[in-house]
């Protein structure tokens, strides 16, 4: 081909290939998301990548349909309204993405998408990411039914979800989505910033998560709340979990959620109560972990096996009936751990006369710093407090407080170590039909039991088969009385340590204190021993003693009804007591004091030398003991551990104090003391005998031999590293062999056996160094016949 030629056809491919070039370009630059500025007016389908850049409306009638692995891009402001359907359903592997035009896009960069229209909206979401709008979801119009599933909305400038707009044919499900970084709202009702929507009716929101909200997680201003659901969900990093404003509730359950708010767990204001459970919530670390302001009837509100941990209130419960009518109140508060507050486990306060069914039962309310459970009513009627384990609460146990008590039973309750009484029940005016049974009362700083009532009535109160120890006071009564006191165990009610509130009225170490009231108490069959007095009495009648065991079978000690009984005391100072067939015998098991024992070891420590103290010799004869105080030289430790070290800087003697508690919380009657003496160290002397002087080598004289040894060592060691060299070299280029390995070996050995003499008089380095030759030259033989034999 002629140069000719070929210059011609290289300028046609050229100019091809620019034409090609030119033709192409423009639809590269076409190339990218498609614009949507129109309103979707029929069933359309979007796959791909798209990108709205005016406001569109999905008209009513019309479907749009969003296919897996679609990103929608939405400009600043604007929304996506829907008055017919939006279906945009993704897969876990391929998530429809709504998401801001721009890049980088912040919170609020595009506007919502929108229920709209005067017809039936239908939203479809599943797996779908809504990030950076303003609100990612707003129903504006009452008949929408919006279904989010499996989904994600995060970086909102509002709420994630808005309804301005509901009733009860407005239907929302939320599940398995997970709603972050909300400017607002995680999901609110309120039609505006102070008005309510209408019904929240229906709606469920299950497994689903809302973390990092400004605002709240559920926050619902509605005038009627009915068949609200909210199970199996997570609030975390946010003030208030759940809020509900409403001027009545109806059938609504909220269960089986995780919720740490900084506020309040679940806060609900309300008029009208027909049906409201709270059950099966883990609520930890609220200001208030539930918190419920009522007002009017409340019918079935339950709150069961919740645990609500480590806040300031556990659950508040305020019922203000502000009109004067009569109105119903029925609160079941069941199976429910609450623990660690600054403040009451539980309290509820209500002004409500009548009509009033309470029922506490099956709690474990504990290590609250104000009482563990407090009810403060107008009325108990027909109230039930069972069951309850009530436990180192600051205050008391159970606090009941109201102005009338009326056929209430409090029974089967543990309360111990409580900083007041174990159970307290106070009627300002009238109390009748009371009983108080079976219950477990220990330890408690304050009485076991407290009953206080205004206004003798015909009727009366029992107080019977409760075991009361250890607690500063056993039975308190105070007020007109007609009681019965029947076949309690009444045992060891001192402190001789430890907690304590005592009345103003008495000393503590009671059993039986009864006060400020007329005659009417019957004190029949119970065991009364271990305190300081028995019974002591401060009323204006007569108090009927009948068959009571005192500790002793000649009876109780009184100056002159029975001045040789050697049983607990009874005094009387208003009033009498009637002592009738006094039991000589216990009713029920036999109860002691545990016994404390005292050793130590070494019996002669000196300073600063290590002392075990031993408690192992205390003995309980009817359980164990349970804690052990020491008092060393007038410091306290008080410990579980049945031994304590300790030691003294100084000589001298120093006393030991041993008190030990058991298992009930019964203390000994004396401590077990010892002294421990510490003998100062012994001071060295000297003595007239004389001691032949000790002699050490010069270490100068030694340094020639070592210097000598060393190189001596060193030349015999060397020549035989460099011979062996040699030797290896020859073996290699199979030279003649100019010598032996055998005399390699004696001069290394005699080198190492010089360094190891020369070692003896001069520097024990000399030592380490003949190992370490010993352990190369082994080292060297090995390397060199392995060469040699795979050469």
């Amino acid at each position: 081909m002629s140069v000719s030629v070929r210059r011609t056809v290289a300028v046609s491919l050229l100019l091809g290939a620019l034409a090609l070039l030119a033709v192409s370009a423009p639809a590269a630059a076409q190339a990218g998301p498609t614009v949507v500025e129109h309103n979707v007016t029929e069933t359309t389908t979007w796959d791909g990548e798209y990108r709205i850049v005016s406001n569109v409306t999905v008209a009513e009638n019309a479907t749009l349909e969003i296919e897996p692995g679609t990103t929608v891009e939405l400009a600043e402001g604007i929304s996506l309204s829907v008055a017919g359907t939006l279906s945009a359903t993704g897969t876990s592997e391929a998530p429809i993405r709504f998401r801001a035009s721009k890049p980088a896009a912040t919170a609020g960069a595009w506007d919502a998408i929108r229920t709209t229209g005067t017809g039936s909206a239908t939203l479809t979401l599943a797996h779908v990411e809504l990030q950076n709008a303003t609100n990612a979801i707003r129903i504006e119009t009452p008949d929408s039914t919006v279904r989010l599933t499996e989904s994600t909305t995060r970086s909102t400038a509002g709420d994630g979800i808005a309804v301005s707009v509901a009733d009860r044919s407005t239907d929302l499900q939320v599940h398995s989505t997970r709603l972050e970084s909300i400017g607002g709202d995680g999901i609110s009702a309120t039609r505006t910033a102070i008005l309510p929507v209408e019904s929240v009716s229906g709606w469920e929101i299950s497994d689903t998560t809302f973390t990092d909200i400004e605002g709240a997680g559920l926050d619902l201003h509605a005038t009627t709340v009915r068949g609200l659901s909210v199970r199996d969900s997570a609030f975390t990093g946010l003030e208030t979990g759940i809020g509900i404003d409403t001027d009545q509730i109806r059938t609504t359950a909220i269960r089986a959620t995780a919720i740490e708010p900084t506020g309040t767990g679940v806060g609900v204001e309300t008029l009208d109560v027909q049906g409201f459970s709270i059950s099966n919530n883990e609520i930890t670390g609220a200001e208030t972990g539930v918190n419920l302001r009522l007002e009017r009837n409340v019918h079935s509100l339950v709150l069961s096996a919740n645990e609500i941990t480590s806040g300031d209130q556990g659950v508040a419960i305020e019922h203000d009936p502000r009109m004067d009518r009569f109105y119903g109140f029925d609160f079941v508060f069941d199976g429910n751990t609450v623990t660690d507050h600054t403040a009451n486990g539980l309290s509820l306060h209500s002004k409500l006369f009548a009509d009033s069914s309470i029922a506490v039962r099956n709690n474990t309310v504990s290590d609250n710093d104000g009482h563990g459970i407090g009810l403060f009513v107008g009325a108990f009627q027909d109230a039930t407090v069972s069951g309850n384990a009530l436990r180192e609460n600051g205050e008391s146990g159970l606090s009941m407080t109201a102005r009338h008590v009326r056929n209430t039973q409090v029974g089967d309750n543990l309360a111990r170590e409580n900083g007041g009484s174990g159970l307290s029940i106070a009627a300002r005016q009238s109390m009748t039909g009371l009983r108080v049974a079976e219950n477990e009362l220990l330890d408690n700083a304050r009485e076991g039991l407290a009953i206080e009532n205004g206004v003798r009535t015909a009727g009366n109160y029992t107080i019977e088969e409760n075991f009361l120890a250890a607690n500063a006071y056993g039975i308190t009564a105070s007020g007109p009385q007609r009681a019965t006191i029947e076949a309690n165990e009444i045992v060891f009610n001192t402190v001789a340590f430890g907690d304590l509130d005592p009345r103003t009225d008495a000393d503590p170490g009671v059993g039986v204190l009864l006060t400020e009231g007329a005659s009417g108490v019957d004190l029949r069959a119970n065991d009364i021993y271990g305190h300081r007095v028995g019974l002591l009495t401060d009323v204006s009648g007569t108090v009927r003693a009948e068959a009571n065991y005192w500790g002793a079978a000649n009876g109780p000690y009184h100056r002159s009804i029975n001045p040789e009984g050697e049983g607990n005391a009874v005094e009387t100072r208003n009033g009498w007591v009637d002592l009738h067939e006094v039991s000589p015998d216990r009713h029920g098991p036999a109860y002691a004091r545990p016994s404390a024992e005292i050793e130590f070891a070494p019996s002669a420590p000196a300073v600063d030398e290590s002392i075990e103290l031993s408690a192992a010799g205390s003995s309980d004869s009817d359980g164990a003991v349970r804690t052990y105080r020491y008092s060393v030289n007038e410091s306290v430790t008080v410990t579980t551990e049945a031994s304590l070290d300790t030691a003294f800087d100084a000589a001298g003697s120093y006393p030991i104090t041993l008190w030990v508690e058991d298992d009930m919380g019964i203390e000994s009657a004396t401590p077990a003391t010892a002294t421990v003496t510490v003998e100062a160290a012994p001071t060295p002397t000297t003595t007239g005998q004389t001691q032949p002087p000790t002699t050490h080598p010069d270490p100068g004289s030694s340094a020639p031999l070592g210097l000598i040894g060393g190189l001596l060592g060193a030349g015999l060691y060397g020549m035989a590293v460099l011979l062996g060299a040699r030797g290896l070299y020859q073996t290699l280029t199979e030279s003649l062999l100019t010598v032996r390995g055998r005399r390699l070996h004696v001069l290394a050995g005699a080198g190492i056996l010089t360094w190891g003499l020369a070692s003896i008089p001069g520097p024990s380095i000399l030592r380490l160094v003949a190992v370490a030759a010993f352990l190369v030259w082994v080292g060297l033989t090995g390397v060199a016949y392995l060469v040699v034999r795979l050469r």
